[in-house]
């Protein structure tokens, strides 16, 4: 069995325990040069506790949520969640209108969409510097309290990364009965994969600006794959711990179950909160 391979049996991974003496300082700066990006679409019970979970774990980073026109709730509902929300026309819908809203997103931190709007904020936020670092989640990714840690911890261990993703599942791993390719093992719980999952996607905000040509994702093209390749050219560093659990029932790729997004490997705060989150989100 590859060292990489987990027994169900094993109990899940304690991220409160493994951080207690970490450079709590220097993660708090990594915060606070990030900002994160929420998409959001509808799906109200699930924005409430997946966004709302994140921002309790923000530390001090700015949400700015960006929302393609939803219909089940306005900016001012959204606002109790985040620093800053902007409401889009609603887009195209589909795969199309997905990668425009991730598109504009990155557009709107180079100056490049909405520079009335954002400028200012962004000024306001992080001074004429702007933030160097963009978190993009979606809005059914709940977030691990220590995410800020992993993200930090994955930076030092391989610094030339591309993007980091701090979700594991099925369809982004090796298919059954293969396993990680050796030279992308960095350690037991973290390997460079060649494409991201689009719903935990940390990029250097200097990827963009080197190249301009490649922030507008082409149509019929899918953003996360399309950024993998032309931002973190094929270097995302990946969690096999996950520090986001994806609560994607009823959304764009899942419209039947809680488990066909389910994360592998999650931390143990992430496991213990799944039935629960899930009761809220059908009971609201």
């Amino acid at each position: 069995m590859s060292s990489l391979t987990r027994q169900d049996s094993e109990s899940p991974f304690d991220a409160a325990a493994y951080f207690c003496d970490y450079d709590h300082d220097a993660v708090r700066e990594l915060s606070s040069k990030t900002v994160i990006c929420p998409a959001t679409f509808d799906r109200k019970s699930t924005v409430e506790v997946c966004v709302g979970e994140t921002t309790r774990h923000k530390m001090e980073a700015k949400m700015y949520i960006h929302d393609d026109g939803s219909s089940e709730y306005d900016e001012k509902w959204l606002g109790q969640f985040g620093d800053r929300v902007f409401r889009h026309k609603h887009g195209k819908g589909g795969r199309t209108g997905v990668k425009d809203l991730r598109s504009n997103i990155v557009k709107s931190l180079l100056g490049d969409f909405k520079l009335e709007v954002f400028e200012s904020w962004l000024k306001k936020d992080f001074g004429n510097a702007g933030p160097t670092y963009l978190y993009m989640v979606d809005s059914d990714a709940y977030h691990d309290p220590h995410f800020f840690y992993r993200l930090h911890e994955i930076m030092e261990l391989y610094p030339k990364w591309g993007s980091i993703c701090l979700y594991n599942a099925k369809f982004h791993a090796p298919r059954p009965g293969r396993v990680e390719k050796p030279s992308a093992i960095i350690d037991k719980n973290t390997v460079i994969r060649g494409v991201s999952a689009g719903i935990s996607m940390f990029f250097r905000l200097q990827s963009f600006r080197d190249n301009p040509s490649k922030v507008q994702v082409p149509d019929h093209r899918g953003w996360d794959g399309f950024y993998s390749r032309e931002i973190s050219k094929r270097k995302v560093i990946t969690s096999l711990v996950s520090y986001v659990e994806h609560f994607g029932k009823g959304g764009f790729h899942n419209k039947g179950n809680w488990d066909r997004c389910r994360a592998l490997h999650p931390t143990a705060y992430l496991a213990g909160i799944r039935e629960s989150s899930i009761s809220k989100i059908e009971l609201s």
